[in-house]
């Protein structure tokens, strides 16, 4: 009875002890409800295959709604969970995120984190981490007994831009019919202020008619490493060489600037308007001319008129002398015929 007793005490103390491992934590999930730009906005791009990428803009504030929970649906109440754009590349958090009584969280930071990203293809990753302690994110939540989770989400973010006048093509005297019109504009990300070079600007040249600007023509140019596009066109006053059958009213165009994405797989670039342009109008010629003269480069007459190349003037004191000069000579000339 003995050899039993101590046989099945050694048994026992040989036995593995169980321990709380891994294994033994319980299993935990992430769902994402919502994310978009902005508070409430939730807008989707859908790829040809039918992959669907939530939109966001480059330097603008975004939002998530989602929950955490256990594998069975039971919502986790007060954790912290991490959030990452584009992990792989940079593993600090952008911010974190607290579940409440249900599991759910809410998050949306308008004044303090945006989508530091230019337009493209982007990963925002919700990760529950209780093991780690995060550096800017979450402190270790070891003990409880919970599986990590992580929930990756491909976005499209996308650019507004801004189109600035560079090259103004306002003329306060006016144009003469058959002068060139010419102007320049630049294409810039509007919250970094950096060029955006390679994409199709559409210059749309409009005339007024029946109380209503109409379209002409369109021309179209690229930018360059600089941003910049460029249009210039023939004034033709009052003539409208695209469409006979109408006329410009007082000789009033316009160029209307419009910015449209050109890739033809996905939009980077939110399309843009520039309609507040300068209005193009004919010249009024002055009292001491019969018609306008053009300022265009192309018929500006540069030779010298004068050794100094310098135009001569006359002044009012000249003007003086001019005048008592003839009438002098007009009453000599009275006088020597009444003499005779």
């Amino acid at each position: 009875m003995k050899k039993l007793v101590l046989v099945l005490t050694i048994t026992f103390l040989l036995a593995p002890v169980d321990s709380v491992t891994a294994e033994d934590e319980i299993e935990t999930s992430i769902l994402i409800d919502e994310i978009g730009a902005f508070r409430t906005d939730n807008e989707s791009f859908t790829q040809s295959d039918g992959t669907q990428y939530p939109i966001l803009y480059s330097m603008e504030a975004f939002h998530i709604k989602g929950s955490l929970s256990l594998d069975g649906g039971e919502g986790l109440t007060d954790k912290c969970l991490n959030i990452y754009v584009n992990p792989d590349i940079n593993d600090i958090p952008i911010s974190t995120t607290i579940s409440d009584e249900n599991g759910n969280f809410d998050w949306y930071m308008p004044t303090e984190v945006r989508i530091e990203e230019l337009e493209g293809f982007h990963v925002v990753r919700i990760e529950f981490e209780p093991e780690n302690s995060v550096a800017e994110g979450c402190e270790s939540d070891a003990g409880g007994g919970f599986e990590g989770s992580t929930l990756d989400i491909g976005v499209l973010v996308r650019s507004n831009v801004d189109i600035i006048i560079k090259e103004n093509w306002q003329n306060p005297s006016g144009y003469a019919e058959g002068e060139i019109v010419e102007g320049e504009v630049v294409i810039l990300r509007d919250r970094f202020d950096l060029i955006v070079e390679g994409e199709i600007v559409e210059f749309h040249k409009m005339f007024w008619n029946d109380s209503e600007w109409k379209t002409a023509s369109i021309d179209r140019d690229v930018t360059d490493e600089d941003g910049s596009a460029n249009f210039s066109f023939e004034y033709t006053q009052f003539n409208v060489p695209q469409h006979h059958g109408f006329s410009a009213d007082e000789g009033k165009w316009a160029v209307f600037v419009h910015f449209e994405n050109t890739n033809d797989l996905y939009p980077l670039f939110v399309e843009k308007w520039l309609n507040s342009t300068p209005i193009i109008m004919p010249c009024t010629p002055s009292l001491l001319e019969s018609a306008c003269e053009s300022t265009s480069e192309e018929t500006v007459v540069t030779t010298p008129v004068n050794p100094g190349n310098e135009v001569p003037s006359i002044g009012f004191t000249h003007l003086i002398a001019i005048y008592f000069c003839a009438a002098f000579s007009y009453s000599r000339r009275n006088n020597t015929s009444l003499q005779s």
